[in-house]
């Protein structure tokens, strides 16, 4: 009991601290569309009628409908509390900590020795922990599939009915999250034949069966009733079929397309095309096909922090990100010897059998029938860690280790490790040199001899994977030391071997303007803005507010010339931007008075819900102030003092509000931030 608790103490430890403290709103489209599919439950009139008679709230693509329970779960916990989003990453950081104590649980029966520190490893594993920010079905689904398979596999020692009931329901719960798990209800009935035998497990395997269909039924009822269409759970998953195994050219795409959703086609049809068009490309293609499996298995082992760092053009880590590479690839690579040994040298159990089964069926589900995505594996790392810790009982079994199986098991383990690890070798390599030629660059700049600091990134980038990587670490530097037109040059170079690169039209937005060329900062501005639609508007200024210094300047207009000055804001408008619940302001004035007078020009217009919301102002550490804000936008002024030498930053805490279509938890509206000395 000890360790179960401990367990999920850690585990929620682990995932509030990476709620509260990184304060990361919701990023990209999947989260914001089951967000938004919860708002518009909770803002229908009648919230019920909506649910039964509209597929809006599950749509997805053209025509295609989701697994409605994770949407209902939003849409419910909404409506309980206002559409805050908070109450609901707290919930999951509960469901992720308890999903944390079932591993262990789970782990426990298949290694008494060793099991319950699976609940540990995934307890800290980074994926996990950050899943418990986001609204994504992977929560709801997670801990409703550990929980069915951990309660089924308690049968082998208490068959009663009710605990079989009890794991089917949940198992038919979780097929409502991600319909990924409704083939494997007739997979845990067979299960439940075979190891408690045809005779004594046929009471079981009704009642899971039953409880199942009675999780599962409801929602087909609906579907029939209200909607019309024989479906069972969701259709976006004939749609993944054909789009993973179509193997066609786009002209030939959009063909299958037009077919399947001519106005004369029913839903039925369409599914039935889908399938056809999957099953004709597969036979058509066999040889694209079977690259589509060995890519999928790469990707499954792929090491994607590290991959992010050392191959994939991104922007220098965070310190949070860091933190996958021990958490997620390492936990993730350490796994594999042990697991391996697990599957194919284990002690024969109910609960081994369980876990095997379900990773094998789903393995083949990502592997060979769809796709392989980062956010799959959340199905897969629970029973993958419960493995690996049972691997552990034959390699610490002297008479164990000395099998030939298991050696040979554990050797072909670490071997997949080392060829998974292989392409990231020499990028390491190159990028601990790249490092070494930067440093001894930023020491000639720092001394006045920047022909020669330039020579030293010319010759780091010959033969390097990653040529911008130097020439984009020496460019940041510059731009953070003020040295502006040499920042744009580097920058240049770093364009002529990778252009387009997310970091340069943001910084090089204030480098033009700190060397008075407006045209070539519009210009940069408006890429900048671009960027901030595609790549997500908080991660491109929390980048550009670790690239870039505070810029000298007395004001700063948001959504155009703020890169670098802001941070905790949305997506840029022309001449605005909105607030999340605590956003930051820096500058650094071009004089040396520091008894300021500072005026923010901000309001709360629609769609803001907010006549009159108070907004509270903190600037250099001070004491805070309170201003009451207005539907239109008008400038709001005070006077602080900032020590000398160090920039001019200010803090809003403002309210927020959650309505479907808008982002998530947004705040107030800035149009224009400035200082001058203050009035004598």
């Amino acid at each position: 009991m000890k360790m179960r608790l401990a367990t999920f103490a850690l585990a929620l430890a682990a995932r509030l601290a990476h709620l509260l403290l990184l304060d990361e709103p919701l990023l990209f489209a999947h989260q914001h569309i089951y967000f938004w599919s919860g708002l518009r439950i909770a803002e229908a009139a009648r919230p019920l009628d909506y649910v039964l008679r509209s597929d809006e709230w599950i749509g997805w693509g053209r025509g295609w409908t989701l697994a409605p329970l994770y949407q209902l779960f939003l849409g419910g916990a909404f409506l309980l509390d206002g559409s805050r989003l908070l109450p609901v990453q707290l919930l999951q950081c509960l469901m992720g900590a308890l999903t944390a104590m079932l591993v262990g649980d789970l782990g426990r029966r298949i290694s008494p020795r060793f099991g319950a520190w699976a609940g540990v490893v995934y307890a800290v594993y980074w994926p996990s922990v950050s899943f418990a920010s986001q609204t994504m079905t992977e929560n709801l689904h997670t801990t409703l599939l550990v929980a069915s398979l951990a309660t089924l596999a308690r049968t082998a020692d208490r068959p009663r009915p009710a605990t079989f009931a009890a794991g089917g329901f949940l198992l038919g719960l979780s097929a409502l999250a991600r319909a990924v798990s409704t083939a494997f209800v007739p997979l845990a009935i067979l299960w439940t034949l075979l190891v408690h035998g045809w005779r004594r497990g046929a009471k079981g395997a009704v009642a899971l069966g039953i409880a199942a269909a009675c999780a599962i039924l409801p929602w087909t009822a609906r579907n029939v009733f209200y909607r019309g269409d024989p479906l069972l759970i969701e259709s976006v998953g004939m749609y993944n079929l054909w789009n993973d195994n179509a193997f066609v050219d786009e002209g030939r795409m959009a063909r299958q397309e037009q077919k399947m959703f001519n106005p004369r086609t029913s839903p039925s049809q369409r599914r039935a095309l889908a399938v056809q068009y999957a099953r004709e490309g597969i036979a058509n293609n066999l040889g694209s096909f079977g690259e589509k499996v060995w890519n999928n298995l790469r990707y499954l082992v792929r090491p994607d922090s590290l991959f992010g760092v050392l191959i994939g053009l991104l922007p220098p880590p965070s310190p949070w990100d860091v933190l996958s590479i021990p958490f997620g690839d390492a936990l993730l690579l350490a796994g594999i010897p042990s697991f391996l040994v697990f599957a194919f040298c284990g002690a024969r159990s109910p609960a081994r059998f369980l876990t095997l089964f379900w990773f094998s069926y789903y393995l083949f589900l990502l592997v060979v029938v769809f796709h392989v995505e980062t956010r799959y594996r959340s199905a897969l790392m629970p029973f993958f860690f419960a493995g690996a810790a049972a691997g552990l009982e034959p390699l610490a079994d002297a008479a164990q280790r000395r099998r030939l199986l298991v050696r040979g098991v554990f050797a072909l383990g670490c071997a997949i490790v080392l060829l998974t690890l292989r392409p990231y070798a020499l990028p390491a390599w190159h990028a601990s040199r790249s490092a070494a030629a930067a440093a001894r660059a930023r020491s000639f700049v720092e001394k006045g001899d920047t022909a020669t600091a330039t020579r030293t990134i010319e010759e780091a980038s010959v033969g390097e994977l990653n040529p911008a990587r130097p020439w984009l670490t020496h460019a940041a530097f510059l731009a953070r030391t003020g040295r502006s037109a040499q920042a744009i040059e580097a920058f240049r170079r770093v364009e002529e071997v990778a252009a387009g690169h997310m970091l340069g039209p943001m910084l090089l937005t204030r480098l033009w303007l700190d060397v008075g060329n407006a045209e070539q900062a519009e210009l940069a501005s408006e890429e900048a803005r671009r960027i901030s639609f595609v790549h997500d508007a908080w991660i491109v200024l929390e980048n550009a507010w670790r690239g870039l210094p505070p810029p000298k300047t007395d004001s700063l207009r948001l959504g155009w010339d703020d890169y670098g000055a802001v941070r905790g804001f949305l997506k840029p408008f022309r001449d605005f931007r909105w607030t999340l619940h605590r956003a930051e302001l820096r500058l650094d004035p071009p004089w040396p008075e520091r008894d300021l007078e500072l005026t923010l020009e901000m309001g709360s217009p629609e769609p803001s819900p907010f006549e009159r919301p108070q907004v509270r102002v903190r600037t250099c550490g001070g004491p805070a102030r309170v201003f009451e804000l207005t539907r239109g936008i008008r400038p709001y002024v005070w006077q602080a003092s900032c020590p000398a030498g160090s920039p001019v930053h200010v803090e809003l805490l403002s309210p927020t509000f959650n309505k479907s279509g808008e982002h998530d938890d947004q705040g107030v509206r800035v149009d224009r931030f400035s200082v001058r000395p203050a009035r004598r």
